[in-house]
């Protein structure tokens, strides 16, 4: 996948163009959508490559996506507060999956990394959320059991069944918690 495939998708949905010179609120915002999807799709992308490619430097990528002492990054909160923005992000999301070319790498990394490895869910349910709704639950559950996939392809039908809605709640409520208590454990 390259940054044009991503600009082309990020255009498509939200019906602008990043490339556009402008500060318009709308439109800064789906540059970010694109900062984060080049970034979850391109593997080995830089700042500086992604910057450049929409006329802007490493640091608007950086401002975008990293989070400065908070919780959330800038877009994670912008499409907490914007439907229209979540659904670009979620449209731009599903186009993009399956447009993934899947290789063995790929497949190995996913088994390596045990991300969904049903012990480290349980400690992100108790760590994270003790108020567990049903579908919360369900996603749980069915994120259980993709840690027994024998493949890419099985992983990548299976949450793209699940509504954009549940994607990206379970991305921000359990996933984003645990990549960031893993890279401390990691450093630590």
């Amino acid at each position: 996948m390259t940054l044009e495939d991503v600009e082309k998708v990020v255009n498509q949905v939200s019906g602008i163009d990043i490339n556009d010179d402008t500060h318009k609120n709308y439109i800064v915002h789906c540059r970010w959508i694109f900062f984060d999807l080049c970034k979850k799709f391109i593997k080995d992308v830089q700042y500086s490559e992604m910057g450049k490619y929409v006329g802007r430097d490493h640091a608007a990528v950086s401002h975008a996506l990293n989070n400065k002492g908070g919780e959330y990054s800038r877009l994670e909160i912008r499409l907490k507060e914007s439907e229209e923005l979540r659904g670009v992000y979620n449209k731009s999301i599903c186009v993009l999956s399956k447009n993934i070319k899947i290789n063995l790498e790929e497949i190995n990394d996913l088994r390596a990394m045990k991300l969904f490895h049903k012990s480290e869910m349980l400690r992100l349910v108790s760590d994270f959320d003790k108020n567990i709704t049903e579908t919360e639950i369900k996603l749980i559950n069915r994120y259980e059991n993709l840690s027994n996939c024998i493949n890419k392809n099985t992983f990548i039908k299976e949450l793209l069944s699940l509504p954009e809605e549940q994607i990206y709640n379970f991305e921000i409520t359990r996933v984003k918690p645990y990549l960031i208590m893993n890279k401390h454990l990691n450093n630590g």
